[in-house]
């Protein structure tokens, strides 16, 4: 359960992605009606009555807010106005001449300014160590109080006046401000000056303490350091919590941290730290999808490394900028950077990143359909010299390979590269690829028309991408499952994802996604009948590949398009489609991440309703012929008979051609 106030605009992504989440509810608490406030008052003081006064004070001045009706009551206790009895309660003052503060923040002011001078001071402390605070804590960092005797007073005091409360945790004693108001209250009210002296004292103590496992309290050094007047400390803490955050996937929290030691490392003009530091941060906007913020941080990063001459880091930067084009499918862009990257490590004899450059501009060059290419650069990555030992390049190099090998019908060498790819990944504790492997395998299912393993692969694919905060495979994920989802008839889940997918995605630039997610729906609109919305999904992604330079996938929609259109009873439209399609086709521009196949079946079906039947003919005779080409790469007898028998496409080409031979 999450509790929290209104939040203002623009809402954080992490809360809009929660609820995004399945099963996720939202309960808008409102205020509380005029008796349920009196009841919240009486249950309060222990009676069953109110004094009609007290009753209409409670209705006018708390306005709903349970909190307010609380210290309300207590700030008129605190004042003897008000004397319980035998179980009722007895006004014992005037009412109508208190001059009762309108905010829950100016009584709870009020009733700490009442406070004797020595338990204020203890209160705020308590205050400055946070929401929770330990006695032993409490007692070290207390700059008077130096008797045990006299801070037990002190704390039975804060209770009795429903400041705290008190909590037992195992062996420690400790503490509860009973609303976070009135910490931030008894905070506010402390002198800059005395926060950052106060703050600097608890981080002390603190590393004093966990001297041999910090590793615990990191946050909480993070957070008292960046309020102290130690911003070295502070520098520390939170560059090592920022870290700590990225490794555990915590994103936003990451970013809030490198944000936050990046001001530090400026004012102290800590250039290397800086670079570190947005590095660090560049990860987690990239995890996040936020593509502006990551343009902004990698341009930051080229200025720093050119500065400082450092090659390392120009290198590095040169890699994530390339990731970054491929990313938001700016092709012509990733490749020129790859180029020059890869001239630079190359002439320094940096040959681990001239690999690594190799690796990513083969992953350019495959999400373009241009598969010998990329097969070329993972295979020349490999064979560098060094690059074997790098087991994140490797693990990176074997998934897209197994991708290739899916497309090629080697599919035992596919999956072999994925099973290695796999244990690499878990080896290095690499979440983000382990789900990027599931995925692939269930691409590799799916290829073989085992739906219904697919589905369980991209499941286990998107837990762990939510789980790490990956959006963008997260929008993978989601895309595929709404795929198999349509295959399998579940057309009311595959809609749901494939929407989720599409506004994830063009939440975070993800365009070369967006278009599978239109292209997917259009699928999914054809199963349900709905011709016009497919058409219009199909067109959508036809211009989107177009303008991506992804001709493969382009010629893809566009046929599917041409399929949709003749669905929806548009001959003349549907025949351009395909006439296009089968064009770009024989041309050689392929058919990307689909099968061609499916692109000769569909002309086949538009050919029978022009009445051209031996056109027909010959057109599923090509689409048979390139199942069977294919079907004889597969030396695996069940991986064969399950890519002739179970994919959807596949069985029905054989069937209509035996149809059509038994004819003859």
């Amino acid at each position: 359960m999450l509790a929290h106030r209104p939040l203002g605009n623009p809402v954080p992504l992490a809360y809009q992605r929660l609820l995004s989440l399945p099963y996720t509810n939202l309960l808008p608490v409102e205020e509380l009606e005029p008796e349920a406030g009196v009841k919240l008052a009486q249950a309060k003081l222990g009676v069953k009555n109110l004094p009609p006064a007290l009753a209409e004070l409670i209705s006018r001045k708390g306005q709903g807010n349970p909190l307010f009706i609380e210290e309300l009551i207590n700030s008129l206790l605190s004042l003897d106005t008000l004397q319980i009895e035998n179980g009722e309660c007895r006004i014992t003052g005037d009412l109508d001449r208190l001059e009762l503060p309108d905010t829950v923040q100016k009584v709870v002011l009020a009733r700490i300014d009442r406070l004797p001078e020595a338990e204020k001071i203890t209160l705020k402390v308590a205050a400055a160590i946070g929401r929770t605070f330990q006695r032993d804590l409490l007692e070290a960092v207390h700059p008077w109080v130096t008797a045990s005797t006299t801070l037990n007073e002190h704390l039975d005091r804060l209770q009795a006046e429903d400041f705290t409360r008190q909590e037992a945790k195992e062996s420690n004693l400790d503490f509860l401000f009973k609303h976070v108001i009135t910490q931030e209250v008894a905070y506010e009210t402390m002198l800059y000056s005395q926060r950052r002296d106060l703050h600097a004292t608890i981080g002390a103590v603190l590393e004093s303490r966990y001297a041999h496992n910090e590793g615990e309290i990191i946050d909480l050094l993070a957070y008292h350091y960046a309020r102290s007047n130690r911003p070295d400390q502070a520098l520390k803490y939170l560059r090592l919590a920022g870290q700590k955050a990225l490794d555990g996937y915590a994103n936003e929290a990451a970013i809030a941290y490198f944000s936050d030691a990046l001001a530090v490392a400026g004012e102290l003009e800590l250039v290397k730290v800086q670079y570190d530091l947005l590095a660090g941060r560049e990860q987690a906007y990239s995890r996040l999808g936020n593509r502006m913020a990551q343009v902004e941080d990698l341009t930051r990063m080229k200025q720093l490394a050119l500065a400082e001459g450092n090659l390392t880091q120009q290198l590095e930067t040169g890699n994530r900028r390339l990731l970054l084009a491929a990313n938001l499918g700016d092709y012509y862009e990733a490749i020129r950077i790859a180029q020059k990257t890869l001239a630079l490590a190359q002439q320094h004899g940096h040959q681990v990143w001239a690999a690594r450059t190799l690796v990513n501009l083969g992953i350019a060059e495959w999400r373009q359909g241009r598969y010998d290419r990329a097969r070329a650069a993972f295979q020349q990555a490999l064979d560098i010299d060094g690059a074997a030992a790098d087991d994140q390049l490797k693990a990176t190099s074997l998934n897209y390979l197994g991708l290739i090998h899916t497309q090629m019908s080697d599919y035992e060498q596919a999956r072999q590269d994925y099973q290695q790819a796999l244990e690499l990944y878990r080896a290095a504790g690499d979440r983000g690829g382990e789900a990027g492997c599931a995925n692939n395998l269930g691409l590799l299912e799916a290829s073989l028309g085992r739906y219904e393993q697919a589905q369980r692969y991209y499941a286990q694919a998107l837990s762990t991408s939510q789980t790490i905060g990956d959006r963008l495979r997260e929008g993978i994920s989601l895309n595929t499952l709404g795929q198999v989802q349509t295959l399998l008839g579940d057309y009311r889940l595959a809609q749901e994802n494939l929407e989720r997918s599409l506004n994830l995605r063009n939440t975070i630039g993800d365009r070369r996604g967006a278009a599978f997610c239109l292209h997917d729906l259009g699928h999914l609109y054809l199963a349900r009948d709905q011709a016009d919305e497919a058409v219009r999904h199909f067109h959508a992604a036809c211009d989107l590949r177009k303008e991506l330079g992804e001709t493969g996938n382009y010629v893809a929609s566009l046929a599917a398009k041409g399929q949709a259109s003749l669905a929806a009873g548009d001959i003349v439209l549907a025949y351009q489609c395909l006439r296009e399609a089968l064009d770009s086709l024989q041309n050689g521009s392929g058919s990307g991440e689909y099968p061609p196949q499916a692109i000769w079946w569909i002309y086949a079906q538009l050919c029978r309703a022009r009445g051209d039947d031996a056109e027909a003919h010959q057109a599923l005779r090509q689409a048979y012929t390139l199942i069977t080409a294919k079907a004889d790469l597969i030396h695996h007898p069940e991986l064969r008979r399950s890519y002739l028998e179970n994919v959807r496409v596949n069985a029905t080409i054989l069937a209509e051609m035996t149809q059509v031979n038994s004819e003859l």
